[in-house]
């Protein structure tokens, strides 16, 4: 009798635990309105962030303290994201906090615990937060190529720390100043995984953007909302490049080569460089002759 005593006792000390802790996580925390779309940047230099309509809003219990890890695991269980898609947290400051620049201020990733603490203090507590969530290659690449975010090909560095617009474009003219080969989207979707197709997104809107600031024989382009983000077509051009360029990483990285030494390959585009009407099947690995390695 003295043991079943002692049993309840110990269970009804670690439910009321529970609950204290509970209505601590509760006190602490946020509720999070979250959605998943598209940052643009209007002609006017104003930022804003576009719902996707194919994926409904959903609602998380956020705490200041919360780790960010912990909360990207809540964004993919309510979008079912498997472990390996690129995704990105993003929100914007309320507005007492962008003055002067006011709606042109960029968008804030959320990166580290101090984000997410940021994110659920900085907001009136009758307005709930929302958390911007950008999630796959192309849509990722996408959202760093508005942003121009720094990367990095090889022992190339792009945009860093006082490169201008002219030079970063320049440059990346220059690697794309040989003989170029088709290939099909599909094909590299198959050969690369999402981390390595992101940069070869990127990339790709950094040499439209390049070769449409060369072509004086352009006529005005078609106003669609977004001043920097071309159109794109089906086909990738790819760049036969020397050797010494064959890293190329943004983060983690990767190696392209065709496992004979020879030349490697880049991913560029052909002109209207930028569709995000695109949808890339889920295909299962495809063999060849490339070997793929980490940076």
């Amino acid at each position: 009798m003295k043991h079943h005593l002692s049993k309840m006792n110990i269970i009804s000390t670690v439910t009321i635990f529970n609950s204290l802790l509970l209505a601590y996580k509760l006190q602490m925390s946020r509720l999070v309105h979250v959605m998943k779309g598209q940052w643009r940047k209007m002609l006017a230099g104003v930022w804003r962030f576009e719902h996707d309509p194919a994926f409904p809003a959903h609602a998380i219990l956020v705490g200041k303290t919360d780790h960010v890890e912990a909360v990207k695991g809540m964004v993919r269980g309510v979008f079912k994201l498997r472990a390996e898609t690129p995704l990105l947290l993003t929100f914007h400051l309320p507005p007492w906090m962008l003055e002067p620049e006011g709606a042109t201020s960029p968008p804030q990733n959320i990166v580290t615990n101090a984000d997410v603490k940021m994110m659920i203090c900085v907001h009136e507590w009758n307005t709930e937060p929302r958390l911007c969530v950008i999630f796959g290659a192309e849509d990722v690449a996408t959202y760093q190529f508005r942003c121009r975010s720094p990367f990095a090909i090889g022992r190339r560095h792009f945009l860093g720390d006082g490169v201008t617009e002219e030079q970063h474009m320049a440059l990346v003219l220059d690697v794309i100043r040989v003989n170029e080969i088709l290939c099909s989207q599909s094909v590299m979707s198959e050969v690369f995984d999402e981390d390595e197709m992101v940069l070869l997104y990127r990339f790709s809107l950094e040499i439209e953007k390049a070769k449409n600031s060369l072509d004086l024989n352009l006529g005005p382009t078609v106003e669609n909302g977004d001043h920097i983000v071309p159109t794109a077509s089906r086909t990738w051009t790819m760049n036969r490049v020397a050797a010494p360029l064959g890293r190329m990483y943004a983060g983690n990285g990767f190696e392209v080569g065709n496992g004979s030494g020879g030349g490697q390959l880049r991913a560029s585009d052909p002109s209207h460089a930028y569709d995000p009407t695109i949808n890339f099947p889920s295909l299962k690995p495809w063999k060849s002759d490339l070997t793929i390695g980490k940076a």
